[in-house]
């Protein structure tokens, strides 16, 4: 049995697309998430963001101008507190090299573009019962 994540968790949503990070808070919204969701354009900003906040789930999309989500990924890790930090990264590649690559980087799972509803909701869970 999975264990479902809670509906009070509060998301942090990177992507340099803001109809990708506007489509994920409504699609949480409506999954029942009633914790705070930030969202920052990019990884850097959202690494000064981190150095001083607290997030129990990480949504980020892999493909950015500034810096890789795999990147942002290993410098999250980095951080203290966030080592056993759901991060879940959003892709439309499929590639296994590059899932191998984030997964023993600390990725918990990913998600590929476009999702449904459902899906987001059952990959969220997975990544909610590999942490706690």
């Amino acid at each position: 049995v999975i264990m479902a994540a809670p509906k009070e968790i509060s998301f942090l949503i990177v992507d340099d697309y803001s109809s990708i990070r506007k489509m994920i808070i409504a699609h949480l919204k409506e999954l029942g998430f009633k914790g705070r969701k930030t969202e920052f354009e990019g990884p850097t900003k959202a690494l000064e963001w981190l150095a001083t906040e607290k997030v129990d789930f990480i949504l980020s999309d892999w493909q950015m101008p500034d810096m890789s989500g795999l990147d942002f990924l290993k410098n999250v890790k980095k951080i203290d507190g966030f080592t056993d930090v759901p991060f879940m990264l959003v892709t439309t590649v499929n590639e296994k090299a590059n899932v191998i690559e984030a997964i023993s980087n600390g990725a918990s799972n990913y998600i590929i573009k476009p999702w449904t509803k459902d899906g987001l909701l059952e990959k969220l869970d997975q990544c909610w019962d590999k942490h706690n």
